[in-house]
């Protein structure tokens, strides 16, 4: 019996099913490939911030230092100084300020702990200076 032609080439259409599966391969490829990149992505930036945050923090720090600034509120600038986890400053500066007199380091702006040269440091640290403003006698 003859074959006969009906019009219809069944080679092409096995070929675009093929051609439309391998489409379907390459798109879900490509979206697979786009998930794991934004995943990390997600994660570098995850450990990014985890890491500065951790280290800005003096929660971990470069060879084993840490910063101790001064906040001289209102008064000359005294420049940071870097010691030892777990050591003492070796001399704090005074700082000046026209109209007060300088009344030691805090801990905090509100002076309440005030710091002292046996205090040692361990995270990073703002120490705050606290002024008074003499009293004028007045002479009549």
């Amino acid at each position: 019996m003859a074959s006969q032609n009906t019009g219809h080439n069944n080679s092409f259409i096995t070929e675009e099913k093929q051609n439309h599966t391998a489409e379907g391969m390459n798109g879900k490829n490509r979206r697979s490939k786009t998930v794991l990149l934004i995943g990390i992505l997600a994660i570098l930036l995850v450990i990014g911030a985890g890491s500065y945050f951790l280290f800005s923090s003096g929660i971990f720090s470069v060879g084993g230092q840490v910063t101790v600034s001064f906040d001289s509120t209102g008064g000359s600038e005294v420049e940071s100084q870097f010691v030892p986890r777990g050591g003492k400053l070796p001399q704090v500066a005074s700082p000046s300020r026209n109209g007060y007199v300088f009344a030691g380091w805090y801990y905090e702006e509100a002076p309440v702990h005030a710091y002292r040269a046996d205090d040692v440091f361990n995270q990073n640290t703002t120490l705050y200076a606290e002024w008074y403003q003499p009293e004028m006698e007045s002479y009549i």
